[in-house]
C-alpha cells in the first residue's frame, strides 16, 4: 500500500508538474518569441542531434542489452550528454536570431522551443517501441515536457552566470545535470519517491530561476515597448514631413 502511494504521488508529480510550471512561465513571463526561421533551424538541428548524435553516444555509455538499473555514474553521462547537446541547440538559435536574442525572455524561448523538440521525439520513440493506451500516452505525452524545463533552467544559469550573479548562476545552471542523472538512477530503481524527490527539486530549481530573472525581464519588456512606439512615432513624423 505505500509503494502505490509513492507511485500515486509520483506519477501526479511525473504527469502535470511539468505543464504546471510551463504553463506558469508562458503566464509570468509573457515571452517574445523568436523568428520562423530561428525556430525552423532549431528544429532542424535538435532532431539531427536526436537521431544521431545523442543516439549514438547513449547506447555507447548504456547498450540495449537488457540492462534496466541506471547506476549513478551512468546517469550522469546521459543527463551530461542530453542537457548539453539541447543547450547547443538554444545558442545556435541565439547566434540565428542575433538582435531578437539580446532579450532575455526571447533567450529562455529558445530554449523552451529546443527542449521540447527533444521531449516531442523522446515521446515518439517511447511510444512507437510499445503500446500504450491513449491516457498512457497522453501522461507520456505530459512527462515529456520536463525536458524543457531542465533546458530552460539551464539558460536561466548561464544567463546569471553572465550577468555577474556567478554562485547561484553556477548552482542553477548545473542543477538540470545533477536533478536528471539522479532522477534516472532512482527511478529506474524503482524508487518512486527518491524519484518525486529529485522531480520536486528540478521543478522548484525553475521557478526559482525564472522569478530572480522576472525584474529583468520586465525591465527589457518596458525597454522593447519604448523602442517600438519611439520607432513608431519616428516614422508617422517623417510621413507626417513628407505630406506637409
Amino acid at each position: 500500500m505505500q509503494l502505490f502511494f509513492q507511485y500515486l504521488l509520483y506519477l501526479l508529480g511525473y504527469s502535470f508538474g511539468p505543464l504546471i510550471v510551463l504553463s506558469w512561465f508562458l503566464i509570468k513571463v509573457r515571452p517574445k518569441f523568436p523568428s520562423a526561421l530561428s525556430i525552423a533551424l532549431i528544429v532542424v538541428f535538435s532532431t539531427m542531434v536526436i537521431l544521431f548524435v545523442d543516439t549514438i553516444l547513449e547506447f555507447s555509455i548504456m547498450p540495449l542489452n537488457g540492462l534496466k538499473a541506471i547506476s549513478i555514474g551512468q546517469g550522469f553521462k546521459i543527463s551530461i550528454i542530453e542537457e548539453t547537446m539541447k543547450i547547443l541547440g538554444a545558442i545556435l538559435g541565439i547566434l540565428i536570431a542575433r538582435e531578437e536574442s539580446a532579450w532575455t525572455d526571447t533567450k529562455l524561448t529558445l530554449a523552451l522551443f529546443s527542449g521540447l523538440i527533444f521531449g516531442i521525439f523522446e515521446w515518439e520513440s517511447y511510444v512507437s517501441n510499445k503500446e500504450y493506451t491513449p491516457l498512457g500516452a497522453t501522461i507520456l505525452f505530459l512527462s515529456r515536457l520536463i525536458p524543457p524545463v531542465y533546458t530552460i533552467t539551464l539558460m536561466a544559469g548561464i544567463i546569471l552566470l553572465i550577468r555577474g550573479k556567478r554562485a547561484l548562476g553556477a548552482l542553477i545552471a548545473v542543477s538540470p545535470y545533477v536533478t536528471h542523472a539522479l532522477y534516472d538512477h532512482y527511478l529506474s530503481m524503482k524508487s518512486y519517491l527518491g524519484a518525486y524527490a529529485f522531480h520536486i527539486v528540478t521543478l522548484g530549481t525553475f521557478v526559482v530561476g525564472i522569478y530572480i530573472l522576472l525584474p529583468i525581464i520586465r525591465e527589457e519588456q518596458r525597454t522593447r515597448t519604448r523602442f517600438k512606439e519611439e520607432a513608431t512615432l519616428n516614422i508617422e513624423e517623417h510621413w507626417l514631413k513628407k505630406l506637409g
